[in-house]
């Protein structure tokens, strides 16, 4: 049995950390060291939109390629500190974006709600603070060349990240996460 601190609550649409050590299964899919999940299902959408709400410090959300490492202690299992991850970590009221390890420092007024846009065709990803407006924090400009997945990570305790509102925009109004687990 593997131990991990993450847990999938409310129709796996949250995310929570806490001290309490939960008994789960080994499987291949699951981070042994870092609490991170990613979504079960492959984002299938040609333009992809949701929005997640950070309750606590240091949390990274993301998209990752299915190959990412998930064995170990190591930077290369961590999103957004390899070539097979992007994330924007919301920390202490801050924002920076990750990816191949290079971190950006986002200069903006801090908003725990993000919306997240993936534009596949054009090679971007997009990461936005919802207040009473949005506010682009910061776009990646790539051309993703496998199937994608939503991520996190959840750095401190106790944290919780609550997905809000998601579909495929705009070939269908069905919601990504409605039916799709981590």
């Amino acid at each position: 049995m593997a131990q991990s601190c993450s847990q999938l609550l409310i129709g796996n649409k949250k995310v929570t950390r806490k001290r309490k050590k939960f008994e789960y299964p080994d499987h291949p899919d699951r981070f042994d060291r870092c609490a991170q999940v990613l979504c079960r299902e492959v984002l299938t959408g040609i333009h992809c939109y949701w929005e997640v709400e950070c309750t606590g410090d240091n949390m990274d959300i993301g998209l990752a390629y299915k190959g990412l490492d998930r064995k170990g202690w190591g930077w290369e299992c961590r999103l957004g500190n390899n070539d097979k991850s992007w994330s924007l970590r919301c920390s202490h009221s801050q924002y920076s974006v990750y990816h191949k390890n290079m971190k950006t420092d986002i200069s903006a007024p801090y908003s725990p709600r993000i919306a997240v846009y993936l534009n596949r065709p054009a090679g971007s990803l997009s990461f936005y603070s919802i207040s009473h407006t949005m506010t682009l924090l910061h776009t990646f400009s790539t051309s993703f060349t496998e199937p994608l997945y939503a991520a996190f990570a959840l750095e401190s305790l106790p944290l919780t990240g609550t997905l809000h509102h998601s579909l495929d925009v705009p070939t269908s109004t069905a919601p990504l996460w409605g039916q799709n687990e981590f």
